[in-house]
């Protein structure tokens, strides 16, 4: 109830709930400027009163501002408390706000219910892209070699397909998810390329700096471009690392530089 007060139009009833909230509650702020001091201060309410504590974080998610709720499940995932909140997040994915959705099915993926399960499953046919998206990482987190995963890899929505992708590159280090890479980094449309990019980035696809050195050369869409140069840099770093293990890094990082030289003054 407190919560209602703090939205009161009054300005004597809003300062007296958030006094009140800031003395019993000083983690419930939950903003963005400081979560490492919220996380704190939420630990520490957790060993002086579990069940309160738990309970007003409950509450939180079930109410409030978008933003708030979302930044509550965070928290609720980084403390670890997401198995006593999992009523409060299989609810949430009923919300008509899709960034809620999105940021539940999140919070859900470390939980080994058949509830969460059955709930990710369902959201992969989601009509919001982000919440479809997000629900594929959550499943792939748990068990990258799912065949709705695998499924995924081919999507038409550019960021289910990359997170289905990431997700088999590193919890599998799957040979066809880096064909499939191969030609999501040469796909007509340039969300795809952009999105691929940021997979062989984040996964350390240095056998593709080639290719992408290669793309590169004709890629129009300066978003695609910037994000290019900036992953071919950083595969190229990872390959001079590895000069000393072998001729054929050498060989294959004389090549890619040189590629990428000449990319660097057409610029």
């Amino acid at each position: 109830w407190m919560q209602g007060l703090a939205r009161s139009p009054h300005d004597g009833v809003r300062a007296i709930a958030e006094m009140s909230n800031r003395r019993f509650y000083p983690w419930a702020s939950v903003t963005e400027g400081d979560p490492l001091c919220n996380a704190f201060e939420a630990r520490r309410a957790l060993k002086t009163d579990h069940e309160a504590t738990i309970e007003r974080i409950r509450e939180m998610i079930r109410k409030g501002e978008s933003g708030s709720r979302i930044r509550t499940m965070r928290l609720a995932w980084r403390l670890r408390i997401d198995p006593e909140v999992e009523l409060e997040l299989l609810k949430a994915l009923s919300e008509n706000d899709t960034r809620i959705v999105a940021s539940a099915v999140l919070t859900l993926r470390r939980l080994p219910t058949s509830a969460a399960h059955s709930a990710l499953l369902a959201c992969v046919d989601h009509a919001d892209d982000r919440v479809a998206a997000n629900a594929i990482e959550a499943i792939a987190w748990r068990e990258p070699d799912h065949p709705r995963v695998l499924l995924a890899s081919d999507h038409t929505y550019a960021r289910t397909r990359a997170n289905a992708l990431r997700a088999r590159l590193i919890g599998m280090n799957d040979r066809e998810a880096v064909r499939r890479l191969r030609g999501m980094l040469e796909d007509d449309r340039s969300a795809h390329r952009l999105s691929a990019l940021w997979v062989a980035q984040r996964t350390g696809q240095t056998g593709l700096s080639q290719t992408i050195a290669s793309l590169l050369r004709d890629e129009d869409d300066e978003r695609v471009r910037a994000r290019g140069f900036r992953c071919a840099r950083l595969l190229l770093a990872q390959l001079r690392k590895r000069t000393g293990d072998g001729i054929e890094h050498g060989a294959v990082l004389t090549s890619t530089a040189h590629r990428f030289d000449r990319l660097e003054e057409w610029k």
